[in-house]
Protein backbone atom coordinates (compact mmCIF):
# COMPACT_ATOMS: atom_id res chain seq x y z
CA UNK A 1 0.00 0.00 0.00
CA UNK A 2 1.20 3.18 -0.89
CA UNK A 3 -0.99 5.94 0.46
CA UNK A 4 -1.21 5.92 4.40
CA UNK A 5 -5.07 6.67 4.32
CA UNK A 6 -5.68 3.76 2.47
CA UNK A 7 -6.10 0.86 5.53
CA UNK A 8 -7.40 -2.54 3.61
CA UNK A 9 -10.96 -2.06 5.93
CA UNK A 10 -12.19 -4.63 6.64
CA UNK A 11 -9.14 -6.43 6.67
CA UNK A 12 -9.94 -9.63 4.80
CA UNK A 13 -8.07 -12.50 5.43
CA UNK A 14 -8.46 -16.39 6.39
CA UNK A 15 -10.68 -16.38 9.43
CA UNK A 16 -8.17 -18.73 11.56
CA UNK A 17 -5.31 -16.09 10.64
CA UNK A 18 -7.71 -13.12 11.89
CA UNK A 19 -8.53 -15.57 15.20
CA UNK A 20 -5.01 -15.85 15.75
CA UNK A 21 -4.21 -12.37 15.04
CA UNK A 22 -6.79 -10.75 17.62
CA UNK A 23 -5.79 -13.69 20.48
CA UNK A 24 -2.02 -12.00 19.88
CA UNK A 25 -3.91 -8.66 20.00
CA UNK A 26 -5.32 -9.54 23.82
CA UNK A 27 -2.61 -11.44 24.91
CA UNK A 28 0.30 -9.09 24.28
CA UNK A 29 0.75 -5.45 25.53
CA UNK A 30 0.80 -3.21 21.86
CA UNK A 31 4.25 -2.05 23.02
CA UNK A 32 5.67 -6.02 23.09
CA UNK A 33 3.61 -6.44 19.26
CA UNK A 34 4.98 -3.05 17.88
CA UNK A 35 8.80 -4.23 19.14
CA UNK A 36 8.08 -8.06 17.77
CA UNK A 37 6.90 -6.70 14.30
CA UNK A 38 9.84 -4.22 14.10
CA UNK A 39 12.25 -6.10 15.37
CA UNK A 40 12.76 -4.16 18.49
CA UNK A 41 13.20 -0.17 16.82
CA UNK A 42 9.42 1.42 16.56
CA UNK A 43 8.61 4.36 14.15
CA UNK A 44 7.71 6.97 16.48
CA UNK A 45 5.07 8.06 14.23
CA UNK A 46 2.10 5.86 14.19
CA UNK A 47 1.26 6.68 10.51
CA UNK A 48 4.94 5.85 9.31
CA UNK A 49 4.30 2.45 11.53
CA UNK A 50 1.37 1.89 10.09
CA UNK A 51 2.57 2.12 6.37
CA UNK A 52 5.14 0.08 7.30
CA UNK A 53 3.51 -3.03 9.00
CA UNK A 54 0.65 -3.00 6.12
CA UNK A 55 3.35 -3.34 3.42
CA UNK A 56 5.19 -6.30 6.09
CA UNK A 57 1.68 -7.92 5.24
CA UNK A 58 0.76 -7.08 2.25
CA UNK A 59 4.18 -9.21 1.25
CA UNK A 60 3.73 -11.57 3.69
CA UNK A 61 -0.22 -12.62 2.26
CA UNK A 62 1.51 -12.19 -1.45
CA UNK A 63 3.61 -15.32 -0.25
CA UNK A 64 1.01 -16.87 1.92
CA UNK A 65 -1.32 -16.80 -1.82
CA UNK A 66 1.87 -17.78 -3.74
CA UNK A 67 1.92 -20.95 -1.69
CA UNK A 68 5.92 -20.11 -1.22
CA UNK A 69 8.05 -21.80 1.06
CA UNK A 70 9.44 -18.93 2.80
CA UNK A 71 6.12 -17.99 4.46
CA UNK A 72 5.65 -18.16 8.06
CA UNK A 73 2.00 -18.00 9.35
CA UNK A 74 3.44 -17.43 12.69
CA UNK A 75 4.98 -14.06 11.49
CA UNK A 76 2.28 -12.88 9.87
CA UNK A 77 -0.32 -13.57 12.76
CA UNK A 78 2.49 -10.86 14.96
CA UNK A 79 2.67 -8.54 11.63
CA UNK A 80 -1.85 -8.66 11.54
CA UNK A 81 -2.03 -8.41 15.49
CA UNK A 82 0.49 -5.72 15.41
CA UNK A 83 -1.17 -3.86 12.14
CA UNK A 84 -4.86 -4.28 14.61
CA UNK A 85 -2.86 -2.67 17.72
CA UNK A 86 -2.28 0.47 15.38
CA UNK A 87 -5.28 0.54 13.73
CA UNK A 88 -6.62 0.44 16.74
CA UNK A 89 -4.19 3.33 18.29
CA UNK A 90 -5.48 5.32 15.00
CA UNK A 91 -8.65 5.17 15.40
CA UNK A 92 -8.34 5.94 19.69
CA UNK A 93 -6.78 9.10 18.65
CA UNK A 94 -9.28 10.03 16.10
CA UNK A 95 -12.25 10.15 18.27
Amino acid sequence: MNDQNQVPHPITRPKLLMQAARIALMSSSEPALLRRAFGGVVPQKTNAALQQVMDLEAELDDRRKKGRGDYAPTRHVDILAALLALLRKRSMAAS
